[in-house]
């Protein structure tokens, strides 16, 4: 994702030494604060509830001198960051400078995130396959920089979910760990409603194939004596399915 900002604040060249008179110099400041911008832009979608703070490491090269330039306005500034389309705790900004009579200037920016929010504590063991209860967890305040894209906050509605392996306390929820139950279950048995959209519906005990949840499509298999018939329907509730014929 890229950003220009064409808009930034005059410098002063006044007692500048060898800078020519018409010379505009892009400080450290400047670069810092229109980094630190983009990086917060660019990191909220992931950072629900969060506090970013962003340390600008280093500032290569810092000021940058454009001759023969009247006003830092004219000095065109693009940013570029992977954070856009991935979120990490580190990245590199590159950053180009280009003034009106085509002098560029292009560096790295390195910077550091450290997020910080409150997030789902295990207290208790939750055994694989059980579901979920507020008292076996408690809400902590910790830096979840390295793994902020899959911690779980208040935002997380515990009592939906069930535990996909065996939860040990004292580690931070992570949303891998956990499911959404399935409304049907491979193997079991699920009422099918086959209905012709002209009023005629006709329902049948049926087998599920696979697991799914609601809105899932689905297949699965009625049998008659030896006959076998398949059909491919959508979950419409817990262990029910509708079969468009």
């Amino acid at each position: 994702m890229k950003y220009i900002i064409a808009t930034l604040m005059a410098a002063t060249v006044t007692g500048m030494g060898n800078i020519p008179a018409t010379a505009m110099q892009v400080g450290e400041d400047i670069v810092r604060d229109k980094v630190t911008a983009l990086v917060r832009e660019q990191v909220a979608p992931y950072a629900d509830g969060a506090s970013v703070d962003v340390d600008v490491i280093q500032i290569p090269g810092a000021p940058f001198d454009f001759p023969q330039t009247e006003a830092l306005s004219d000095v065109e500034i693009e940013l570029d960051s992977p954070l856009g389309n991935h979120y990490s705790d580190r990245a590199i900004v590159r950053v180009s400078m280009v003034s009106p009579n085509g002098k560029q200037r292009d560096i790295g920016v390195p910077v550091k995130l450290k997020v910080t929010k409150p997030v789902w504590v295990i207290k208790h063991v939750v055994p694989a396959k059980s579901r979920l209860k507020a008292s076996d967890f408690e809400l902590e305040t910790r830096d979840v920089s390295r793994e902020l894209t899959h911690v779980a906050g208040a935002e997380l509605n515990l009592r939906k979910y069930i535990a996909r392996v065996n939860l040990t306390p004292g580690q931070l929820l992570d949303t891998r760990r956990i499911q959404i139950p399935n409304d049907v279950k491979r193997n079991e048995e699920v009422l099918v409603t086959m209905s012709n959209g002209k009023g005629m519906n006709i329902s049948v005990m049926a087998e599920a194939m696979d697991d799914a949840r609601i809105g899932d499509t689905i297949r699965v298999r009625h049998s008659m004596g030896r006959n076998r018939k398949y059909y491919t329907g959508t979950v419409v509730s817990k262990n029910r399915v509708q079969v468009d014929i």
